[in-house]
Order: C-alpha cells, then sequence, then structure tokens
C-alpha cells in the first residue's frame, strides 16, 4: 500500500470528515500537523471551520500503522467514550476508521484536551537547547520527574476508582470480546507475543505474574489501564 505524506493524509482526511458529517464546504483553520508523540501511531492536531458543532474545536487524529489491528481502534473508542461519560478526562471519540485504505492505516478523530504533557519540562533535552538551557533543564530534572511521577499516579488512583463493570458492560454491547480488556485476556495475549517471538527473557516475568493474579476486581481496573494512554 502506498504511504501517504502528510499532505496527502490532510486531503484525505478533510475529504472523509466533510462526506461522513455532510459539511462538504469544511476547511482547515490549523493544521493537521504532527504531535510529538505516538509510540504506534502519526499523531496530528487539527482544527476545523464550517463543520457541526462537534467538530468545531480543537481535534486530534490518531493513524495508526498500516498492519495494525483494525479491532484495537474499535476498543479504544469504546474505553475513551465510556471513560469521558463517566467523568475521567478521556478524549471523546467522534469518528472511528477500521479500513486502511482511507488514510493508509486505521484512524482515530478524537477532541483535544487542554493541558501539557507529562513530559512537559524536559522535551527540551538534547533537541537543539543551549548548554546554559540543558544545564538547567538538567538541574530542575529531578523536580520536574517528581511532578511526573505524583500527576500520574494521581490519574492511576483517579482510573482505578471507576467501576470497571460500566465497560465491561459497554464492550459487550458494542460486540467486542469482552476478554479483550480482562487481566486474564490480556495475560493471554502478552503469553502468545512471547511464545512466539520466543522472548526467553520476559518468560519469569509472565510466570510472576501467574502466580500474583489480583483480585477479581482490580484485574478489570489494572486491564482497563492499558487502553489509556
Amino acid at each position: 500500500m502506498h504511504q501517504l505524506d502528510d499532505a496527502e493524509v490532510a486531503q484525505r482526511l478533510l475529504y472523509h470528515l466533510a462526506h461522513v458529517f455532510g459539511c462538504p464546504d469544511a476547511v482547515y483553520i490549523v493544521g493537521p500537523a504532527r504531535i510529538q508523540g505516538g509510540f504506534d501511531a502519526a499523531i496530528f492536531g487539527f482544527t476545523l471551520d464550517r463543520v457541526p458543532p462537534s467538530l468545531a474545536e480543537p481535534l486530534i487524529l490518531r493513524l495508526s500503522r498500516a498492519d495494525a489491528d483494525p479491532e484495537r481502534v474499535k476498543l479504544e473508542t469504546v474505553v475513551q467514550n465510556t471513560l469521558a461519560e463517566m467523568g475521567f478526562p478521556a478524549p471523546r471519540v467522534m469518528v472511528t476508521e477500521s479500513d486502511p485504505g482511507i488514510l493508509g492505516g486505521p484512524f482515530m478523530v478524537m477532541t483535544r484536551l487542554s493541558g501539557q504533557t507529562l513530559a512537559h519540562g524536559i522535551e527540551g533535552l538534547g533537541a537543539g537547547t543551549s548548554l546554559v538551557g540543558q544545564l538547567q533543564l538538567l538541574f530542575n530534572l529531578p523536580a520536574v520527574l517528581a511532578r511526573i511521577i505524583d500527576q500520574w499516579v494521581a490519574m492511576q488512583i483517579r482510573l482505578h476508582q471507576l467501576p470497571a463493570e460500566t465497560l465491561l458492560r459497554a464492550v459487550t454491547a458494542a460486540g467486542i470480546d469482552a476478554e479483550a480488556i480482562t487481566f486474564e485476556g490480556q495475560l493471554a495475549r502478552l503469553r502468545t507475543i512471547v511464545e512466539r517471538s520466543d522472548l526467553i527473557g520476559l518468560k519469569p516475568g509472565l510466570v510472576w505474574l501467574e502466580y500474583h493474579r489480583p483480585a477479581q476486581a482490580q484485574r478489570l481496573r489494572s486491564a482497563m489501564a492499558i487502553f489509556i494512554r
């Protein structure tokens, strides 16, 4: 499959959204422009004009690779929207497409939440910053890392306090096997990857997980946290 450049992605995305939402006069105000981040997907930020109210706000395109599992974007959509409905600060997904022929891979279009990334404050390390700037970043690094850890822990605690059963019902209602978000299902997936790729060094970790299973409610919440990035 031909790999699209950013200009082609922008053109096709606009055409697709205009068709799906019935707004043929839609235009870009901003972007799409790549955003740093995304380990297995390309992230773009953009803003539209002449569109329905649901699209008239800063948006994010998360474009997966062509060989990505199309069911993954469907599951992530259900997880994010369910968490958003429960009041958790997860971006609400407006468009989910599993057909890689549209943009070169499965993708999601979601709201862009305001705020800073966890890595804010250390993103300048090694990025052409002056020597004085690098030294200042290194000096501030312990405090920045402590802030990142505190924020991450606080969000994980908040996430684990949500009723996991609500998500299970939403996943099942979407026609997705609920095992995909359970601890046991994720453990089985990891076991398959380790065995298929013969990742010998990871096998002791699987054994540890086997013998340290959390309680049922905690297993559901632990698996739920995997899909929030």
